[in-house]
């Protein structure tokens, strides 16, 4: 699958400019995404159409609890990649699918074994993440 790129965002009261790792399923080459529209809109306004779920239906902390991996209904094919520390996104992975399961491999300790992230979207792939890159392999 693709590499990531850079997406260039403000995140959550942090400085403009700073990058985190952005993947997106399929594509060499990432659309332009701004995080002053969206569902953080809606939430501003108080209109969220009718039926429309909000808030992480899924957090998972990594195994050396420096990383949290969210879902939001919102966006409910993005996965977030969280720093504890800095409390700033890592990476956004954008799927095509909805995302159904976030997975930590239990045996990552942040420093001999990096972190991996398995994402489950119910496509015919499972998708992996750690803190170089991120990648999808066919399932058998």
């Amino acid at each position: 699958s693709s590499p990531g790129r850079p997406l260039s965002f403000n995140a959550g009261g942090g400085k403009r400019g700073e990058t985190a790792f952005a993947w997106k399923e399929g594509l060499l080459q990432l659309p332009s995404v701004s995080t002053q529209t969206g569902a953080s809109d809606l939430a501003a306004s108080g209109s969220y159409p009718a039926g429309l779920m909000r808030g992480a239906s899924q957090i998972v902390w990594s195994p050396d609890d420096n990383l949290i991996a969210t879902r939001c209904d919102e966006l409910p094919t993005v996965c977030w990649v969280w720093d504890v520390d800095t409390l700033r996104p890592l990476s956004v992975l954008v799927h095509r699918k909805p995302v159904r399961d976030l997975c930590w491999d239990p045996s990552g300790d942040g420093v001999k074994i990096p972190c991996r992230l398995a994402i489950c979207t119910g496509s015919s792939e499972i998708f992996l993440w750690q803190r170089r890159g991120a990648a999808g392999a066919a399932l058998p």
